[in-house]
């Protein structure tokens, strides 16, 4: 099985992803990120591994979120609310809590994917949400590495 693994600095969950912004509005996109989300800071616990997409050959290995999860969807909401009303458009993909752990690189067969699915990965660890950082991804032959650009904290 080959599975190219995320780097631990590189471990994230994605609230939203907006795809190419333009030089000119990224100075603006990163002023107004920083206004203060109106949630409080919570805590969030990590288990259970799961795979995309549901069915067929899998592509990515996540990490689910056992606890904590309703704070995040409501996270999402405020995030999403934000970027609609500053003219991004709604995303259209639903919001799935989870941490990418991996990206499949070859197609794995059903024995792969059954594997995967019997993993025991109870709860695994916790951690507090207490902002939500802009990252810029920059791609290379060597993976992406992700640029912090602006944080927005939560009420504490």
């Amino acid at each position: 099985m080959r599975v190219s693994w995320v780097r631990e600095e590189n471990l994230h969950l994605t609230m939203r992803f907006l795809g190419e912004v333009e030089d000119r509005q990224v100075e603006d996109l990163v002023a107004r990120f920083t206004e203060p989300l109106a949630m409080r800071a919570f805590d969030i616990e990590f288990g259970g591994v799961g795979i995309f997409p549901p069915a067929g050959p899998p592509r990515v290995v996540w990490l689910g979120v056992i606890c904590g999860a309703d704070w995040l969807f409501a996270l999402n909401a405020e995030v999403e609310g934000r970027f609609v009303a500053w003219g991004y458009g709604r995303d259209n993909r639903p919001f799935r809590a989870h941490l990418t752990l991996g990206r499949c690189r070859d197609p794995l067969g059903p024995q792969a994917r059954d594997l995967l699915l019997r993993t025991d990965a109870r709860a695994v660890g916790t951690s507090r949400v207490d902002c939500v950082v802009l990252y810029q991804s920059q791609l290379s032959s060597s993976g992406p590495t992700y640029v912090p650009l602006a944080r927005a904290l939560l009420s504490t």
